[in-house]
């Protein structure tokens, strides 16, 4: 049996090579409480580097992690954010380098001129061998530096892959260089978030969607898109509509399409059809601008999530009672007018409610109910205080309280037993 006393007796490395294999935080920083040894060693070269956030000009810090590999090993989470004015507060990097402004880059008239440290954060990224997951959010530096960066995470077979990718403004009319698109880096990617894809003369039609579409077997289970608003909709020929009609990724299990813009007629039916080619997916997100999807029995055996736009199509019609069965969370607003939505429902965990009329009916359709988001009619948003609009965490027997100040006007001993959090807006 392995014990504290018999974990200190070992050598650093050792130890190092014994903590590296811990990911969760939790884990780590209860480890680092055990004994002042353990401490020294798990807070400065772990805790403080599995998750990194900063501007790609640390170059004290990019350095440090050249020289020494073994931290660098230690970086799971790499968050570069590239903002347009300069350095924004906020940095999650270890303590020694909280004090360290990194310099800032001009913006060009046609793109952003990479610093001097864009080489050194390439090679320190080629020393991150654990890294597990990286976010882009901010202009991109010219294709070189961006193509490099893109093929070491290649190289690391990087898992999860978080893409804000856009120009720097104001861009010149004569620029034709798109925004480089990291093909090779999405051949083992199971978690991609591309938002806000950029749709400036220079890069329509964006790269991204023929590369979705011609990359084989990709392993994604979980896949976030957010075209913004395209003003080419998604008309015949577009790119959008081939990514929809031809992808399939057959270990899809969460898909969130945040905003498209498909406005054209056909949209509904290439969107049935790409769910029924994907037939695992267990969390289902899409935009209020997309027509309903016609969602047929069976078709989404795995389904657990659900959340759809405001369109004005009654709810029993777009999911059908076999999926509304086997729900657990739906994120779509209820109203009174849909509130009958709710008795095919019975194993539901977590619901949004607007200004509902009959709560004592409500509280009998949704007995297993663990999360409330309570929007609060806008004839009646002054009732609202500041404490009442902060996340409550309740107890049973604390429900009562927390639900009376909402639901006075109604019965007042309606009791949500398995209820945990409310949310108020």
């Amino acid at each position: 049996m392995i014990t504290i006393k018999s974990l200190v007796s070992l050598s650093n490395e050792l130890l190092e090579s014994i903590v590296e294999y811990l990911d969760v935080p939790h884990d780590l920083h209860c480890l680092a409480l055990t004994c002042r040894l353990l401490h020294n060693i798990i807070d400065p070269n772990h805790l403080q580097l599995r998750y990194i956030q900063c501007q790609p000009g640390r170059e004290d810090l990019w350095s440090l992690l050249m020289q020494r590999p073994l931290l660098a090993r230690n970086v799971r989470v790499l968050e570069i954010r590239y903002s347009l004015w300069g350095y924004r507060d906020g940095d999650i990097v270890p303590k020694a380098f909280l004090e360290f402004k990194p310099r800032n880059a001009v913006p060009q008239l046609e793109r952003i001129q990479p610093p001097e440290s864009s080489l050194s954060l390439i090679k320190a990224l080629e020393r991150m061998d654990n890294l597990v997951r990286f976010t882009w959010n901010g202009v991109y530096l010219e294709d070189a530096a961006m193509e490099a960066i893109f093929a070491t995470l290649g190289r690391k077979g990087i898992q999860e892959l978080s893409l804000y990718p856009r120009h720097a403004r104001p861009i010149s009319e004569t620029v034709r260089t798109k925004i480089p698109c990291p093909m090779q880096t999405l051949l083992a990617v199971r978690s991609l978030s591309i938002t806000k894809i950029c749709h400036c003369h220079a890069c329509y039609p964006h790269p991204f969607y023929d590369a979705l579409i011609m990359t084989k077997n990709l392993p994604l289970t979980d896949l976030y898109l957010d075209f913004g608003w395209v003003w080419y909709g998604i008309a015949a020929n577009s790119r959008i509509q081939n990514l929809f009609e031809s992808a399939h990724w057959p270990s899809l299990k969460r898909f969130t399409l945040k905003s498209a813009s498909l406005i054209s007629n056909p949209s509904s039916d290439i969107m049935s059809n790409f769910l029924q080619r994907h037939s695992r997916i267990e969390a289902l997100w899409l935009p209020p601008d997309l027509p309903p999807p016609t969602l047929e029995e069976g078709m989404l055996p795995c389904l657990r999530s659900l959340h759809f736009g405001s369109w004005k199509v009654n709810m029993e019609y777009r999911v059908p009672p076999s999926i509304a069965n086997q729900l657990h969370h739906f994120s779509s607003p209820i109203s009174n007018m849909t509130l009958s939505i709710l008795d095919y429902m019975p194993s539901l965990k977590s619901c949004k409610v607007i200004g509902l009329g009959d709560i004592a009916t409500f509280v009998t359709k949704v007995s297993e109910l663990e999360r409330l988001h309570y929007i609060w009619p806008e004839e009646h948003g002054h009732e609202i205080t500041l404490a009442m609009k902060r996340e409550v965490r309740t107890n049973q027997n604390q429900n009562i309280e927390l639900i009376h100040p909402l639901f006075s006007m109604f019965r007042p001993k309606i009791v949500l037993y398995h209820i945990s959090h409310i949310f108020l807006d």
